[in-house]
């Protein structure tokens, strides 16, 4: 992410946290685009259980988060996730990152469905971690909307077919990282990172509308 939360909320904002929610949220059901994803260090989207390389751009992730989360049962909604797999040709980077969502039952009723929003990005690497302090560089980056492969509707992206944002990457033990936006040191994700990429996923979120 991090695939911001969906509908409408994908207003992002070019500087800081992305306002798209940019996946910086993680499984809460409140709507908000804040906070969590996962800082415990390990490699969630591994589907192999282990912390090499083999990651992510398809990651196994769970479609039914946000199903009949209490309080929203009536409620049209989606599980939210964002996944990011650039490649680096010294210090620049170029890949993707894509907004995953999968569709609640009642989204469904209503005319929705599961969809994908990618972003073609490139980028360069920068000097030090920004708010991060653990964080050993950071990765300027522009995305720009693929609309041929983008298969949610127009009003999710609106506002968001281009940016600029500036990621921070903290290099883990056996290959994994953690990815945080650079501006306010608040985690996106977790994934893999090897001297010519770096991959990585957030944790799911629930977009409610």
């Amino acid at each position: 992410m991090s695939l911001a939360p969906l509908l409408i909320l994908l207003a992002l904002a070019g500087c800081g946290d992305k306002v798209a929610d940019s996946g910086e949220a993680s499984a809460d059901t409140d709507g908000d685009a804040d906070t969590d994803a996962d800082t415990d260090g390990d490699v969630d989207a591994d589907t192999d259980g282990d912390t090499d390389a083999d990651l992510p751009y398809d990651p196994v992730l769970d479609s039914d988060v946000c199903e009949d989360v209490p309080g929203f049962e009536d409620v049209a909604g989606a599980t939210s996730y964002y996944v990011g797999d650039l490649f680096a040709d010294g210090d620049r980077w170029t890949g993707t990152e894509s907004w995953r969502l999968f569709a609640t039952s009642e989204w469904e009723a209503a005319g929705g469905g599961d969809c994908v929003a990618i972003w073609d990005v490139t980028g360069r690497t920068v000097a030090g971690g920004g708010a991060c302090g653990s964080c050993a560089f950071s990765i300027e980056l522009s995305m720009s909307l693929d609309t041929g492969a983008t298969t949610c509707p127009g009003d999710l992206t609106a506002g968001a077919e281009s940016f600029s944002i500036t990621y921070a990457v903290e290099e883990r033990a056996g290959g994994a990282a953690g990815v945080y936006f650079a501006g306010s040191g608040n985690p996106l994700g977790t994934g893999v990172l090897t001297p010519e990429r770096l991959s990585y996923v957030t944790e799911a979120a629930c977009r409610w509308f």
